[in-house]
């Protein structure tokens, strides 16, 4: 089992947003307001898969990818704006985890299915 393919080059971006933003004090409007929602899934999928893997040997399904998903939006835009006044609900938001899981799922399905065509070629 290796690293996402999606995780580093996720890590890295919101990595580089963050010391832009924070440090530099750096402003990009649209990626300051989209960019972390949608790094966020393909990065805690990421840590999570390895998680997996490396302490029970057992890969995540797609049934737990979303359902996760779900919880986590639901937890970050209706428990934290419900629970503290430093964050705000915005839907578009829960939206962007949504399709960063869809990143993360869709490069899985890719990989598996190269490494099945390889396979296959090697028969």
């Amino acid at each position: 089992m290796s690293i996402h393919p999606i995780f580093l080059p996720a890590s890295l971006l919101f990595t580089i947003h963050q010391f832009c933003q924070k440090w530099c004090q750096l402003s990009f409007p649209f990626a300051d307001q989209y960019l972390d929602p949608l790094l966020c899934m393909p990065i805690l999928l990421g840590i999570w898969q390895l998680e997996q893997y490396y302490l029970y040997k057992r890969t995540i399904t797609a049934a737990e990818v979303w359902v996760l998903t779900a919880l986590l939006s639901i937890l970050f835009e209706v428990g934290f704006p419900r629970f503290s006044p430093h964050f705000t609900a915005d839907w578009i938001d829960a939206a962007l985890y949504f399709t960063g899981t869809a990143l993360f799922l869709l490069t899985s399905h890719i990989i598996a299915t190269v490494k099945k065509k390889q396979l296959m070629q090697q028969v």
